[in-house]
């Protein structure tokens, strides 16, 4: 009993020291925010981990190609405080743009005969 006791408070510690991953769902939310963005073709490299009570994260945001870089900035800008503010525990955001082409995509990789992009 003692050794389950001490267990429970020690695991939790633990996680916030080693910088644990944050919950899955924290995932599926940025991506249910991407899917409503017309202007975000995809969201993958999605990583995250605690610092205490905190959550940091990173991920890649593809984009169009052919979308000058100050639109791709503000999309980008926009979408990470709309992040920060819809979840609670995420302080920051690193967000690395990419072009949506064939070398980049992950969810939606292209098909053999894709010569779009």
């Amino acid at each position: 009993m003692i050794l389950k006791a001490s267990f429970e408070i020690l695991w939790p510690a633990i996680l916030e020291l080693t910088e644990a991953k944050a919950d899955s769902d924290i995932e599926k939310q940025i991506q249910a925010y991407a899917a409503e963005d017309k202007d975000i073709q995809e969201v993958h490299a999605i990583r995250s981990r605690r610092t205490g009570s905190t959550i940091l994260l990173d991920f890649h945001l593809l984009v169009d190609p052919e979308m000058s870089v100050e639109r791709a900035h503000n999309i980008t800008e926009n979408f990470k405080t709309h992040l920060l503010n819809e979840l609670d525990e995420v302080v920051d955001i690193i967000i690395h743009i990419e072009p949506y082409n064939c070398q980049e995509r992950k969810i939606n990789p292209c098909s053999d005969d894709c010569d779009d992009y």
